[in-house]
């Protein structure tokens, strides 16, 4: 019966150990392109083995292999393909090992090479060339005569290129010439070739892409200049002419008088060649010889002064608006009227205006200035009847604050469901607030995450000995404002309840925050926990055979 060997198949680069035993020698077989390192029970390394067994050869080797043989494998192909070890276990003894040539059955196709960097080598045999690679990883071609080419590749194609005539230096830094008469072109969005530009007694510039021209900075991020198909032409900066220029249109004339670009402290626009006819610079303030009419709008975009004078909207002067220096009010011919969804705006000490009025559709709405809120006091300021903080909290300073019936409407503390409450007479100990209708919105569509609780733990929660029902005195707060009347209390004066320190480590669901510190429960959600508790002690008296 044939011995059957033991295969290593090994990774380029790796190492692999199997379970083998030799109480002599052993046999090995390497039918590939790259070496083999042999180790006896333990692991091999590139530094630590036993045998190397040469690419394209066999080997014996003496013994014994006691549990495992390891082999450690390296491709020299340059493919970086895997190897096939083969193993044979000998009963015979041997001191000394043996090698032996197998060669090449089969050609290795592989997609990959690997060339050692170095100087140029000799020269191949004739009618042979040899390829080799320099030490900046260049590629070379050596022919037998002793000529040498570089391989032209991405890292050296600048300083092997050099252009010469129209274009002329490296390919990387080029330089494009153009001889007298000469055309650049450029194709268009439908790819016809157009003139860009034409070269000669004087140089064209063509629309050649169809559209105009724009000129803008290295990041095409500002504009500095555009001329349109139309020939209009935009500037984003001004225009300076260095001495003095003259602009010619239909017989009409404008001089420009200036010394470095700085207009001088006289006449400097002559209209329709009339020295009487001018706009003058005083050095702080253009003055004109004839005033202007605007045919549409007069548009400032800082401030429009009619320097204590009165400023018309009408050339009969019947409607206008001017300044009483005397009363320190602004004064109009007529009223100010205020149209659907406009408002009448402050300014801020900060200077950001703001709303003080605002008619949103058929109601006056009120909106505070900065951060005191809104005030309302008599004609001459000395008494304030109410006031409106900046947190939205009303005072009432002086009078009383009456409602029209007994009912109030409000916001719920949850989702924003308004709720309407009665309030009772104010007969000495009846003080009383009635809701009829309070519920909470509960719909499953607005709610994330939902997880049921069990009833057990429904139970567990409740009869949690961490939770004691209390009764206390209630102290007032601190922060109660004295403007505020603290009601007495006459009828009830010990609370029962829960302590929220307490709940909020059994039952953190019911505990209500403020500035991130538990303050308060929201009872009414406790019911949830008593419904399930209810209905797990009806299953276990249902468990045990007790009718309630």
């Amino acid at each position: 019966m044939p011995i059957q060997g033991l295969k290593f198949n090994i990774p380029t680069g790796q190492e692999r150990h199997l379970s083998f035993q030799a109480t002599g020698s052993f046999t090995s077989y390497n039918p590939n392109d790259g070496y083999a390192l042999i180790a006896l029970d333990r692991t091999c390394t590139l530094l630590d083995y036993d045998h190397k067994l040469p690419s394209q050869s066999g080997g014996h080797f003496p013994g014994p292999i006691n549990s495992y043989l390891s082999i450690y494998y390296v491709d020299q192909s340059g493919g970086g393909i895997s190897g096939q070890i083969i193993v044979y276990a000998s009963a015979q003894t041997m001191e000394i090992p043996q090698f032996w040539s197998i060669g090449r059955a089969l050609q290795t196709q592989v997609t990959t090479v690997d060339l050692v960097q170095g100087s140029q080598p000799g020269n191949p045999p004739a009618g042979t060339t040899r390829l080799w690679s320099d030490g900046l990883g260049h590629l070379n071609l050596l022919s037998s005569t002793g000529t040498n080419y570089t391989v032209l590749d991405s890292n050296n194609y600048t300083s092997l290129i050099t252009l010469t005539g129209d274009v002329v230096g490296p390919v990387n830094n080029t330089t494009v010439k153009y001889r007298n008469n000469a055309v650049a072109q450029v194709y268009d969005s439908g790819g016809t070739l157009r003139n860009h530009v034409s070269f000669g007694n004087e140089t064209l510039w063509y629309a050649g892409p169809g559209g105009g021209y724009r000129w803008v900075n290295q990041g095409n991020s500002a504009q500095w200049m555009a001329l349109d198909t139309n020939g209009n032409l935009t500037l984003a900066g001004g225009v300076f002419l260095p001495g003095s220029a003259s602009v010619t249109a239909n017989s009409s004339y404008i001089y420009l008088n200036s010394t470095s670009g700085v207009v001088n402290m006289q006449n400097t626009y002559i209209f329709g060649n009339n020295g009487a006819v001018y706009i003058g610079w005083n050095g702080s303030t253009f003055i004109a010889s004839q005033p202007f009419r605007a045919l549409s709008y007069i548009v400032s975009d800082t401030s429009l002064s009619a320097n204590g004078g009165i400023l018309y909207f009408r050339n009969d002067n019947a409607i206008w608006i001017s300044w009483s220096a005397s009363n320190g009010v602004l004064q109009t011919s007529h009223g100010i009227f205020v149209p659907n969804g406009q408002a009448i705006g402050s300014l801020w000490s900060n200077g950001t205006a703001h709303m003080m009025c605002w008619n949103d559709g058929g109601n006056l709405v009120f909106v505070a200035g900065e951060s005191n809120g809104i005030r309302g006091v008599n004609n001459t300021n000395s008494v304030q009847w109410f006031h409106w903080d900046s947190a939205g909290t009303y005072w009432q300073d002086s009078g009383n604050f009456r409602f029209q019936s007994a009912t109030v409407y409000g916001p719920s503390a949850n989702a924003g469901i308004q709720q309407t409450w009665y309030l009772g007479t104010s007969s000495p100990g009846q003080n009383w607030v009635w809701a009829p209708v309070s519920t909470i919105p509960s719909l499953g569509k607005n709610k994330l995450s939902l997880v049921a609780i069990s009833d057990e733990d429904c139970l567990a929660r409740i009869i949690d000995p961490r939770v004691h029902a209390q009764s206390w005195d209630t102290i007032q707060p601190e922060d109660v404002s004295p403007t505020l009347e603290v009601p007495v209390l006459t009828n009830y004066p010990r609370s029962i309840g829960l302590i929220v320190e307490e709940v909020i480590d059994v039952a953190p669901e019911f505990v209500g925050l403020m500035d991130g510190e538990p303050f308060g429960i929201s009872y009414a959600q406790i019911t949830a926990l008593l419904w399930g508790a209810i209905r797990a002690l009806n299953t276990r008296m249902d468990n045990a055979g007790i009718t309630a």
